[in-house]
């Protein structure tokens, strides 16, 4: 009997089978579940993390044909075994040509399961590898390729998609810290990246001082698993290498023994095209609008927003008030989650009216929460935002892309505007959206 133990699902319409095998594994430690369909498998694939599969090929509902290609669009690290009767052995055949690893001939007997177990889990873990060295070369590849600045949004999409895929996670994100708004910023997550509630200010802050960057520290509530890396790079030719920023993946299921090792290398490999680009950037190249203009583009903006959407005068001073907060930051959103008291001096003189002012509070913690909950710090949904901090948080997405950016192309508002449609359409509600991509097509025409 083999000592390793192993996560199994056993799929088969045959219930003699199904409890044969079910039993049989299960006795020798391994930790089995059963499905009797195509339909349970499926959903215990999505709920689950297996290290082996193993399927009848013939069923009602597509078989282990339809299970293999749900695994292969999930890109799911899983050892497939297909069982068949003699009559289907082709296909079986055609079966292994698609991604299946091993196939046992009906009826089999119940020592040969551990054999072909082993079989299949070596030429998955073969085909692991050769994928992990693939994925470091094409990252190699598109960094050596990476030249300019303009350039480095590009990179960061691959990287963390890539090590999303490479640890078989739920998501990732690539984040840099500003100097000049002293916070740390997004610059790319994968889509529909599982991100709520997570506290970017904390985790860098540990890094930052070299301390461990636990799970309970990255998550305002709910702590799940996450791998953290730092980002290191050279900005100039006169400092030495330092922490510029991190990518984190969400949710690892990877079987890797080292998986910040791997996470590392390509870290190490993106901070260094990072130093090259900026060490041939135009320090000087800053938003082509004058600093006036640029303010004059933002109010003008959230006025025509606020318009359109037929906000109350209370609740227009509010979104300006707030946009002034969330642009300059006077503490992070831990602190302000945790209840560190606002300076009101800081936002107004004191000459703000008290009902105002009370909304400001809970205003500025519902500003980095998105519409489609993947946002900070509390995760909330829909409606459960007020709709002026999520007036407030698209206009400061488009801030944070069209001015002057450490780690990143400082986009135009043609540019601006294409990238807010295809990568921060569900962070705001529907009819503010398209109530932001209005004024900004109409500022773009003017």
């Amino acid at each position: 009997m083999n000592a390793k133990k192993y996560s199994i699902l056993v799929v088969d319409d045959d219930p003699p089978i199904l409890e044969l095998l079910g039993e049989y594994l299960s006795t020798r430690g391994h930790d089995c579940k059963m499905a009797s369909n195509t339909t349970q498998a499926l959903d215990l694939l999505d709920r689950n993390d297996f290290d082996v599969l193993l399927t009848d090929l013939k069923m009602p509902g597509g078989g282990g044909l339809r299970l293999l290609r749900s695994i292969k669009e999930k890109d799911m690290s899983i050892a497939i075994i297909m069982m068949t009767g003699y009559g289907t052995i082709e296909s079986a055949l055609q079966a292994m040509k698609n991604g299946a690893h091993d196939y046992l001939l009906k009826p089999f007997k119940l020592r040969d399961v551990h054999n072909s177990m082993e079989q299949a889990i070596s030429k998955q873990l073969a085909e692991h590898n050769t994928i992990k060295l693939k994925h470091i070369v094409e990252i190699q590849e598109q960094a050596a390729s990476t030249i300019k600045v303009e350039q480095l949004e590009c990179l960061y999409k691959s990287l963390a998609n890539v090590s999303k895929s490479e640890l078989s996670g739920t998501g990732a994100i690539v984040t840099f810290f500003e100097t000049d708004l002293g916070t740390w910023q997004e610059y790319y997550r994968t889509d529909k990246a599982p991100m709520g509630r997570i506290d970017l200010q904390s985790i860098g802050q540990a890094l930052h001082e070299g301390r461990k960057c636990g799970d309970k520290l990255a998550w305002f509530s709910a702590p799940r698993p996450l791998i953290v890396v730092p980002i290191y790079a050279t900005p100039s030719e006169h400092t030495k290498p330092s922490i510029i920023g991190f990518l984190a993946v969400t949710d690892p299921s990877s079987s890797h023994s080292n998986p910040h090792k791997i996470l590392n290398v390509y870290g190490s490999i993106v901070g260094s095209a990072i130093s090259l680009c900026l060490a041939k950037s135009d320090p000087e190249k800053t938003n082509p609008e004058s600093p006036e203009d640029y303010k004059s583009t933002l109010l003008s903006l959230l006025d025509s927003v606020v318009s359109e959407l037929g906000f109350t005068p209370d609740e227009v001073a509010t979104a300006n008030y707030a946009m002034k907060m969330s642009s300059q930051p006077h503490s992070t959103l831990r602190e302000r989650y945790d209840g560190a008291p606002m300076d009101i001096m800081t936002i107004g003189g004191g000459g703000l009216p008290f009902k105002i002012l009370s909304r400001l509070e809970p205003l500025l913690l519902a500003v980095s929460e998105r519409h489609d909950g993947q946002g900070s710090p509390s995760g909330l949904v829909g409606e459960e935002i007020d709709r002026t901090a999520q007036a407030v948080h698209i206009l400061s997405i488009y801030e944070t892309i069209t001015s002057s950016r450490g780690f990143a192309h400082t986009m135009n508002k043609v540019e601006a505007l294409e990238t807010i449609k295809s990568r921060y359409a569900e962070a705001v509600a529907p009819e503010i959206i398209q109530a932001f991509i209005s004024a900004l097509e109409k500022a773009i025409q003017d």
